[in-house]
């Protein structure tokens, strides 16, 4: 394996996720912003945001998790793409320095995901590949 396995890709890591619809405090180069939280999972989040932010710029994000209180995290922007469903570019972002009790709590809220949830999650996705198509 040696070098071979150094040459390949480096892939990203695909954890669960669930929906996550709240405001989240995002700190880039000093300004304080509210964005529009999408999606959470144990690795990253996706946000909504009207920011230039670019593929590497480190953030600090804010975020209220039900059950177990507000958490900070610093995180890196991993991809945008231009405009959503909410009208807004979003924003995926990778989870640099999550404590052990906030992944805790982030995997909590993503294992309480509902059926409708999961549902809706799924009929989302099935048509956002039908519109490529």
């Amino acid at each position: 394996m040696g070098r071979d396995a150094d040459l390949l890709p480096k892939l990203a890591v695909r954890s669960p996720r669930r929906v996550f619809d709240r405001p989240v405090g995002l700190l880039f180069k000093g300004c304080y912003f509210v964005c529009r939280g999408l999606q959470v999972s144990e690795g990253g989040m996706l946000i909504g945001i009207d920011l230039a932010l670019s593929a590497g710029d480190l953030v600090l994000l804010s975020l209220l998790l039900p059950s177990s209180g507000g958490t900070v995290v610093r995180a890196e922007i991993l991809y945008r793409h231009a405009l959503s469903q909410s009208g807004l570019p979003e924003f995926g972002l990778k989870f640099l320095n999550i404590t052990v009790l906030a992944r805790r709590s982030v995997r909590n809220y993503v294992s309480a995901k509902t059926l409708d949830e999961a549902e809706l999650e799924r009929s989302h996705r099935e048509r956002k590949l039908r519109a490529v198509v």
